[in-house]
């Protein structure tokens, strides 16, 4: 799809081991890219992304989809108004139920040849990182 001249922007939703060879894919076709979860895997990749878009003058971003949901704006509502205390831990889990069963056809995330990363855990944990973050 990078090389299709009908395409400006890719959205990237694809386990993100698979971003960064989709992300710099974009990038080298001058399409603007939208990854959701983490940006890559690692910083070094992250930092290839971003002087690529840079280098062909298109625009990145990274969403953390889970920051927004009611749970996580109440948590942050509380944790501002100080009703929490002094936040010293904080403990999340991302799982929609959606993933589990073999017949769905999300349960490629299940294996590791689907998600590239072994653990279905390891592709959700980023929500929790990105949520924990967020609650700042």
């Amino acid at each position: 799809m990078a090389d299709s001249p009908g395409v400006d922007v890719g959205d990237i939703t694809s386990p993100r081991a698979m971003h960064a060879e989709m992300a710099l894919a974009a990038s080298a076709a001058g399409k603007h890219a939208f990854n959701e979860k983490t940006l890559l895997v690692a910083l070094a990749g992250a930092e290839e992304k971003a002087t690529a878009a840079r280098a062909k003058g298109i625009k990145t971003m990274v969403a953390f989809n889970n920051v927004k949901t009611p749970a996580a704006m109440r948590a942050k509502q509380v944790i501002d108004r100080g009703d929490a205390g002094t936040l010293i831990r904080f403990r999340g889990w991302f799982d929609p139920g959606i993933f589990d069963d073999p017949e769905l056809p999300t349960f490629w995330r299940r294996t590791p040849q689907g998600n590239r990363l072994g653990r279905t855990w390891q592709s959700r944990q980023q929500h929790d990182r990105g949520r924990a973050i967020s609650l700042g």
